[in-house]
């Protein structure tokens, strides 16, 4: 994919890691990818395909709006970073694009996103099964 292909997209269409990174010329991991190239955000959302331990802050759908819980998977999550990044989205004016998987390795398009609310905490369980101190 080329740069001009982002607009090409599909949303409900799969695409690979390799497709994602090739079209917003972002990093090859991370559940928050920051493309200074495209100036853009790619968001990933691992619902359910990884174990707890490997992604203990699970991402959840309330009415239309997900509820993102940002890039990190143990102690407190701080907003420095690609998760500052996207919690400054919007004041940035840098778009925001979604990708949810199901099953690993199947990337399906969601489109552009923004936020709607500001950034929140709650306390969860980390990877190392620990509750992180707000």
């Amino acid at each position: 994919m080329s740069l001009q292909e982002i607009a090409d997209l599909k949303i409900g269409n799969f695409y690979t890691n390799n497709e994602i990174m090739s079209a917003f010329k972002v990093a090859n991991s991370g559940g928050i990818r920051y493309s200074k190239t495209t100036n853009s955000i790619v968001i990933f959302s691992f619902t359910q395909v990884r174990s707890v331990k490997e992604m203990p802050y699970q991402d959840t759908w309330q009415g239309t709006t997900i509820h993102y819980t940002g890039q990190g998977k143990s102690g407190n999550q701080f907003l420095t970073r690609n998760n500052k990044k996207l919690a400054e989205s919007n004041k940035s004016d840098i778009p925001v694009y979604l990708f949810e998987a199901f099953n690993k390795g199947e990337n399906i398009y969601q489109g552009q996103v923004s936020l709607v609310n500001k950034p929140y905490q709650v306390t969860e369980l980390d990877s190392n099964n620990n509750y992180p101190r707000l």
